[in-house]
C-alpha cells in the first residue's frame, strides 16, 4: 500500500476527531469569537457597550465616572500620583511626559530631571521633579500640544476639512485638559464632559432641543475637538478618543 495514501481506517478516525462534540463547541466557539471581535472592534464606545451588555452584566458605562472625593480632586499632581502608589484603589491619570519625568519635552529645563524621583526615596535626591522644573515653556503654548498632538491642530483640520472647537483652535488646551495628572479620564479638570461643557455653553446659550433636554453627556453626540461643521457632531465625522 502506498504510504504516502491515507487508509481508510485513518480516514475514520480523523472523521470522528472532527465530529467530536468536544472539537465542534472548540471550532464554534472561536468562530463565535472570532467575529464577536471584529464586530466590536470597529464600533465606538457606545455601540460596543450596548452590544457587551447583550452577553455581560455589570459592563460600566463608557460616560461612567467614578465617585472622586473633594479631597483626591483638589490634590497636586504629585501628591495624587503619590496617593495612588499608596492605596491601589485610587484610579489616578497621568501625562506621559510628566509620568515618565520628561519633564524637558515641555519645560525649559535640563535633561537631567529624569534621573530625579518623586519623594524621599533613600540615595536618591529628595528635591521634587516639580520643583526644579521652570514655568517656561519650551514652545508657546498655542503650539505646545499639537507638537504631539498632530491630529488635533488646526493645520490638521483645514487639510481634511474639519471644523475645530474655539479651545482647540487657539491652543488653550488647558482649559478642559490637566497638563500633568487627573482623578479623571482624559486628564480633564472636572468629571464629565457634560461638566466641563456646561463651565462655557450654559443653559440659557444651548439650543433647546430634545436632546439637550436629556441628562447624557455631551460627547454622546459631539466630538470635542474636532467635526465636520460647527455642531461637531459624532454622526457626521466620529473623532476617536483615547486616555
Amino acid at each position: 500500500m502506498d504510504r504516502g495514501t491515507p487508509s481508510r481506517g485513518s480516514k475514520t478516525k480523523n472523521y470522528i476527531r472532527l465530529t467530536n462534540p468536544g472539537s465542534i463547541k472548540f471550532i464554534v466557539c472561536t468562530l463565535f469569537l472570532s467575529v464577536f471581535l471584529f464586530v466590536t472592534a470597529g464600533c465606538d464606545k457606545y455601540t460596543r457597550y450596548k452590544v457587551l451588555t447583550v452577553f455581560f452584566t455589570g459592563v460600566p458605562h463608557p460616560d461612567r465616572v467614578e465617585t472622586v472625593s473633594n479631597e483626591l480632586a483638589g490634590l497636586s499632581p504629585e501628591e495624587l500620583l503619590k496617593k495612588r502608589k499608596e492605596d491601589v484603589t485610587i484610579v489616578a491619570y497621568a501625562h506621559g511626559p510628566y509620568a515618565s519625568q520628561q519633564c524637558y519635552q515641555c519645560h525649559s529645563t535640563s535633561q537631567s530631571a529624569t534621573f530625579r524621583f518623586f519623594g524621599d526615596k533613600k540615595g536618591k535626591s529628595k528635591m521634587k521633579t516639580a520643583q526644579n522644573v521652570s514655568s517656561r515653556l519650551v514652545m508657546p503654548l498655542k503650539e505646545l500640544c499639537t507638537d504631539c498632538h498632530a491630529d488635533k491642530s488646526v493645520e490638521s483640520a483645514f487639510i481634511r476639512g474639519l471644523w475645530v472647537h474655539g479651545p482647540v483652535s487657539e491652543g488653550i488646551c488647558t482649559t478642559c485638559h490637566r497638563p500633568h495628572a487627573s482623578p479623571y479620564p482624559y486628564m480633564l479638570r472636572l468629571g464629565t464632559a457634560r461638566e466641563m461643557c456646561s463651565g462655557c455653553h450654559t443653559a440659557g446659550f444651548i439650543v433647546e432641543t430634545e436632546d439637550h433636554l436629556k441628562d447624557e453627556d455631551c460627547t454622546s453626540c459631539h466630538n470635542p475637538h474636532l467635526g465636520k461643521n460647527r455642531y461637531l457632531l459624532k454622526k457626521d465625522f466620529d473623532e476617536i478618543l483615547s486616555n
